[in-house]
């Protein structure tokens, strides 16, 4: 049976663009809709009032006034006219106009938040790594203060949510310490096929934004450890923004080729000639690696990490998973090897393979929204 679905997001996250805001809310979207949600588009606009904009620029919390002005009375008539079970409201900054949507809307009708990930996430992790990055972090005013005060407020609008749907088991876990009533997840799917891959024998690809700090970080601990090995002849490809940082990286190691931000088509083109993909993520940042689903897709040999490979899952096959920086750097190196490289992407293939389809996620997001209740719903994990 389907049931009617209010699905409210920033519009720029509708887009075809590579982001991956775009790509989570693609996989929700569909997953949405395997799981048997006629799903209604409520796209809304960043508020743009001068007072919100003077505001940001000294108190730059993602809670304050995140969207347009009007939007719960948009939400209220597109649920009376559609009879709506749910409404998803896609990123957790959408959170904060859950308890006004709640005494507007009946109590029949759950409000479920697709979360990519908690803001107070990557916030800690900016701030945690100030000294070393310092050159990285937007320039917050009294950075603590709104670490504080984002997490109270996370706290304060789970009270108004029936169910925060995640990314990953490590996102369930932080809405149940912020009091969520109901979290759960579903992994991620793996939908493109595979490259044409003609490695060159001596490139390592790196793909990410380089000013979001666990990003940055990873790469940083990588290189420094991989530098103290000295490896012959092996060169870093590094595909990403903003380009300030990626000519400083090239500018510190010589053993890296900055390539800047590609198309599509230029970076399949480009990660045909790696040996191996490198996923250097030694944190725990939001959500989950998008592009691990990229490469995964491209069924190239990859090295990553247990926090790396977060929210995927698979029955067959591995991926090369390091326990620390100096394991990932010799993981790298040993992919050189003609012959490993290739076992190594023999395993990857099976990975993809063996990875939950878009349906299998329906039915497993079917049963969660089943069971989410407006008083206590069951809090459900894979």
């Amino acid at each position: 049976m389907k049931h009617q679905g209010i699905f409210v997001t920033g519009s720029a996250f509708l887009t075809d663009l590579p982001g991956g805001i775009q790509q989570c809310t693609r996989e929700y979207i569909a997953t949405l809709r395997a799981a048997s949600i006629d799903l209604h588009f409520c796209p809304c606009e960043p508020d743009s009032r001068r007072s919100t904009r003077l505001m940001k620029k000294l108190w730059p919390s993602y809670y304050f006034r995140p969207f347009e002005r009007g939007l719960v009375e948009k939400i209220r008539a597109m649920v009376e006219s559609s009879g709506a079970a749910f409404i998803f409201l896609n990123q957790v900054n959408l959170a904060s106009i859950a308890a006004e949507l709640r005494s507007v809307i009946s109590l029949d009708c759950r409000i479920v938040v697709l979360s990519h990930g908690l803001e107070s996430t990557d916030l800690l992790h900016a701030l945690r790594l100030k000294s070393d990055l310092r050159f990285t972090l937007p320039r917050y005013v009294f950075g603590e203060w709104l670490l504080g005060d984002t997490l109270l407020r996370e706290v304060v609008y789970r009270s108004h949510v029936d169910l925060v749907l995640c990314l990953s088991p490590f996102d369930v876990e932080l809405e149940r310490w912020l009091g969520a009533r109901s979290a759960a997840w579903v992994p991620r799917t793996i939908t493109r096929g595979p490259l044409t891959w003609i490695p060159h024998g001596n490139r390592v690809g790196f793909v990410g934004t380089l000013d979001h700090p666990p990003n940055l970080e990873g790469l940083l601990i990588f290189l420094r450890n991989l530098s103290t090995k000295n490896p012959s002849g092996v060169r870093i490809r590094v595909v990403g923004g903003p380009d300030h940082l990626g000519r400083r990286l090239m500018e510190q190691f010589s053993m890296v080729d900055y390539l800047g931000s590609l198309s599509e088509d230029a970076l399949i083109k480009e990660a045909s000639t790696w040996n191996c993909f490198a996923h250097p993520i030694f944190c725990y940042p939001r959500g989950c690696s998008t592009k691990l689903a990229t490469a995964i897709s491209w069924q190239i040999p990859i090295v990553t990490t247990v926090p790396g490979c977060r929210g995927y899952i698979w029955s067959q096959g591995k991926l090369s998973i390091a326990d620390g920086p100096d394991q990932f750097s010799d993981l790298c190196i040993k992919m050189m090897d003609d012959g490993i490289a290739r076992q190594a992407r023999t395993e990857v293939s099976e990975v993809a393979k063996s990875s939950p389809s878009i349906a299998s996620t329906g039915r497993t997001l079917a049963s969660i929204l089943q069971q989410t209740e407006r008083h206590g719903g069951t809090d459900t994990s894979r």
